[in-house]
């Protein structure tokens, strides 16, 4: 095997698991679709993103790749479409958990009123600063994004509008007096950029956690604090915070 066909294996190794990846995260997502929805555009999605995975398997061992790859190609778009369209059904979205993306098709999150927060894991896609429609129609949508990642600025930019970008980043503090016991409750700090919806979580073993929400709040001026009546109730409690 030449330098050449080197690069274009690992090239391949690289969009099958990308795909793998993106399998692992669309299917339970798809199981929360609607019940008249799931058997039906649920079921399409998946097996389009499906097929795409098929046909870049067969590209993969195939000598001739290129007719594989376009039917491929041809599965994809039509799966982007099916996304676009279930927004259609997207009325009671409320929060979006996205990561692993570099870009946002259009119209993406368009036409979905309730939906309130998209958080993401990663660095911002290019549409968030040159202006696309990802988010028309959604009036009360806010985009968090992580400490650690780059390309964020102030606001998701749009043709007609700008949608706020804040900086997701709760800490709970354990050096400032009130972590641990107070009147009979564990508790602690949370502090945190102004204005961001965070969860408190907990569970009683880290080898086999089953996190529960425990409280769900917006920290309206950056700092709240967390107090567990029924911590003695366990034999131990570890405690975190995500997003809600």
């Amino acid at each position: 095997m030449n330098f050449f066909e080197e690069n274009v294996m690992a090239e391949s190794d690289n969009i099958l698991t990308k795909l793998e990846d993106l399998l692992l995260y669309l299917i339970p997502q798809l199981s929360k679709f609607p019940r008249d929805q799931k058997f039906v555009l649920g079921y399409r999605i998946e097996t389009k993103v499906l097929d795409v995975q098929e046909f870049c398997l067969r590209a993969y061992y195939s000598r001739d790749k290129r007719g594989h790859l376009l039917e491929a190609n041809l599965q994809l778009e039509v799966a982007r479409h099916l996304v676009r369209l279930a927004n259609a059904f997207c009325t009671n979205l409320t929060n979006v958990v996205i990561s692993g993306v570099s870009e946002v098709g259009p119209y993406a999150f368009a036409n979905c009123p309730t939906l309130t927060s998209v958080f993401f894991q990663g660095n911002a896609p290019a549409e968030a600063n040159v202006g696309s429609e990802e988010f028309t129609f959604d009036p009360s949508v806010t985009v968090y994004y992580l400490p650690w990642t780059t390309g964020w600025r102030t606001n998701w930019y749009y043709y007609s509008s700008a949608v706020p970008t804040i900086l997701w980043n709760p800490t709970i503090q354990t050096g400032d007096g009130r972590f641990g016991l107070q009147g009979n409750r564990f508790g602690f700090n949370v502090t945190c950029t102004a204005n961001i919806p965070v969860t408190v979580d907990a569970c009683m073993s880290l080898s086999s956690p089953n996190w529960t929400s425990m409280q769900a709040v917006t920290l309206s001026n950056g700092l709240y604090y967390f107090s567990d009546p029924a911590w003695t109730n366990c034999m131990g409690r570890f405690y975190r915070i995500s997003s809600p």
